[in-house]
């Protein structure tokens, strides 16, 4: 019975914990700041152009670049950048940076050698090729987010449905 217990009580845990961060997201999309002003519809052709550039570009600079104004449109839209950061580095980014740890080694991606190291017999070895690969991922990763999650905590969740219906997204709900 005990168990059944603590079950119930993560689920409500977990019920209520949901409704405090889709409370908090539409605290910051009825907030008087620049991109809660945008029209939702605009919003997501510009950040869909901000994504597909994002993936197509090659330059970790130009990339930091973009970043840099995902950072800038969550302070003009009075965003907690605490709030904004920790909700764009956890979890998704994290998870890529997992994945992408092998292509950081020689084995999986060869090139000119930037650390050599041994671990229980075997040559491990870190490319400046695997190393750049691994961070341009990353970057692109985390730039995306941080317009994704722009998008949803300064739209309102309503308005962020109708305005996906132009783009010829169905109806959900």
């Amino acid at each position: 019975m005990a168990k059944n217990n603590n079950f119930i009580e993560r689920s409500i845990m977990g019920v209520l914990s949901f409704l405090k961060e889709s409370a908090f997201s539409d605290e910051y999309a009825l907030k008087k700041g620049f991109l809660q002003s945008v029209d939702s519809r605009f919003k997501i052709g510009i950040f869909l152009f901000f994504i597909i550039q994002i993936l197509f570009v090659k330059d970790i600079v130009i990339l930091l670049g973009i970043y840099a104004i995902s950072i800038l449109l969550a302070c003009f839209s009075r965003i907690n950048l605490g709030f904004f950061l920790k909700r764009t580095w956890i979890f998704i980014p994290l998870f890529a940076l997992f994945i992408v740890t092998p292509a950081l080694f020689s084995i999986v991606t060869p090139g000119e050698a930037l650390v050599i190291f041994k671990i229980a017999g075997f040559k491990l070895i870190i490319t400046r090729q695997g190393l750049y690969g691994a961070a341009l991922f990353i970057t692109r990763v985390v730039t995306s987010v941080s317009f994704a999650v722009l998008l949803s905590i300064t739209t309102r969740h309503f308005e962020l449905l109708r305005a996906l219906r132009i783009f010829k997204i169905p109806q959900v709900f």
